[in-house]
């Protein structure tokens, strides 16, 4: 796989990562101008610039690219020094930033879902609402991708990563809820919420585990979902719980 695919591979999973460019070279040096490297925010490397000191640094650079989202003009110099070689050639290196947008998946159109996605929608994470009823979500809602589809199982196109992948589970009963949940716990994801009342959070833990569920990912999932202390019923009051908690966990 060439690096222009890599990347949008990495984009379309919202994965965070820097491509490297040796943008000039003079005298000896391992590679040529044009060379890409491409850094994942993991450190994960996909090809090379030449390896040695060299690529060390700029892949170290690469991941203060990432972390301040800031691109940079790099030079380095072949001189035997520091552990460089001692080949004498020069190159400049430009290293390009990709943030990727977190991802938040809402299982349910009604009421919270639609105030959720209302009050999301101008973050920076990409909002899709999931419904299996076909007139729901009822209000428009721009700048969020609706999918209808059943909630027995994932639609294909959702994507889940450990680093982007924010779940909201509203649908419009406990069975369905507990179904979507026992889906996405199959997969990769940094937030999974679903609401419920203390009592009927603890039921539904206790049929996942008993169904032989990791129980640190069921310690991982968030129910009651929202900022703790805030009880109110209003659906908008109960996104802004909801909307805070997302932030307060990619603080």
């Amino acid at each position: 796989m060439n690096w222009l695919e890599q990347s949008r591979q990495l984009q379309t999973a919202g994965r965070s990562f820097a491509i490297a460019t040796i943008v000039a070279v003079k005298g000896s040096t391992a590679r040529n101008t044009g060379v890409h490297m491409l850094v994942e925010q993991d450190g994960s490397l996909h090809g090379t610039i030449g390896g040695g000191s060299v690529e060390k640094n700029v892949i170290q650079q690469c991941l203060q690219a990432i972390s301040d989202a800031t691109p940079r003009l790099t030079e380095y110099l072949n001189d035997g020094e520091e552990g460089r070689p001692i080949c004498g050639g020069k190159l400049q290196v430009f290293i390009e930033p990709f943030v990727g947008h977190r991802q938040l998946y809402i299982f349910g159109g009604g009421h919270v879902g639609i105030a959720l996605a209302h009050v999301m929608a101008p973050s920076d994470f990409s909002v899709t609402i999931i419904d299996e009823r076909d007139d729901y979500p009822r209000l428009s809602l721009p700048g969020v991708r609706v999918i209808h589809a059943s909630f027995d199982t994932l639609p294909p196109e959702l994507i889940f990563t450990e680093e982007s992948t924010h779940i909201v589970v509203v649908t419009f009963g406990h069975e369905r809820d507990l179904q979507v949940v026992r889906n996405c716990l199959q997969h990769p994801w940094r937030y999974l919420g679903m609401i419920a009342s203390k009592a009927k959070a603890k039921q539904l833990r206790q049929i996942l585990h008993a169904e032989g569920v990791d129980p640190v990912r069921l310690e991982k999932m968030v129910s009651p979902i929202g900022l703790p202390g805030i009880g109110s019923k209003d659906p908008a009051e109960i996104a802004i719980s909801i909307a805070a908690q997302l932030l307060e966990q990619n603080e």
